[in-house]
C-alpha cells in the first residue's frame, strides 16, 4: 500500500485590529445600495467601498461619499483609497474633500428625501453627474458660494439656482 502524507493547512492568524481597506470607483451597475442610507447607488455614480474580512472572505460594503464612515484610529488620505489614481479630477476632488472633512455627513434618510437632479440640465447624462449634484446640494449655501467663487462661477441666486 502507498504511504499517504497528511497536509494540514492553517488559515492565517487574524490580528485583533484587522484594518479594513478602502476603495473608490464609479458604480458598475445600479444594483448596489449605500450601507448607511440604504439608497441605491446609480450606475456610474461615485461610490466608496469599505473592504473587510468576513468568514475568510473579503466583503465590500458600498457607501455614497457623504455616507462613508470615518476611519477608526486615524485620518483618511486620498492614497488610502484603492482606485483613487484612476478617477477624474472632479471625482478626486470629492474624495479629497471627504478626507479633509469638508463633505457634509449624511443623515440616514428615506429614499424619497432630497432633491432630484434637474433633467433639463445639459450635463444630466454625463457619468458621475448625480454624485456631484448630490455633493453640491448637500453643502451649505456659504460653502457652495465659496466653491463657485474659487471656480470663477456666478454666485448669486437661490441654492437650487446655483446647483
Amino acid at each position: 500500500s502507498a504511504n499517504a502524507t497528511l497536509c494540514v493547512v492553517e488559515s492565517p492568524l487574524r490580528s485583533s485590529n484587522n484594518m479594513s481597506r478602502r476603495c473608490v470607483e464609479l458604480a458598475k451597475s445600479g444594483r448596489s445600495a449605500c450601507k448607511k442610507c440604504k439608497v441605491k447607488i446609480d450606475k456610474d455614480e461615485l461610490r466608496v467601498g469599505v473592504i473587510s474580512m468576513k468568514d475568510d472572505h473579503e466583503m465590500t460594503s458600498w457607501y455614497h461619499p457623504t455616507c462613508c464612515p470615518k476611519k477608526k484610529g486615524g485620518d483618511l488620505e486620498p492614497d488610502d483609497f484603492e482606485g483613487f489614481d484612476s478617477l477624474t479630477p472632479a471625482h478626486k476632488s470629492v474624495i479629497e474633500d471627504l478626507c479633509a472633512g469638508e463633505l457634509p455627513s449624511a443623515k440616514k434618510q428615506k429614499v424619497s428625501a432630497g432633491p432630484s437632479p434637474r433633467l433639463d440640465d445639459p450635463n444630466a447624462t454625463e457619468p458621475g453627474f448625480k454624485a456631484l449634484y448630490d455633493k453640491y446640494t448637500a453643502v451649505t449655501l456659504p460653502i457652495l458660494k465659496d466653491w463657485l467663487e474659487v471656480n470663477e462661477q456666478p454666485k448669486t441666486g437661490t441654492k437650487p439656482e446655483l446647483v
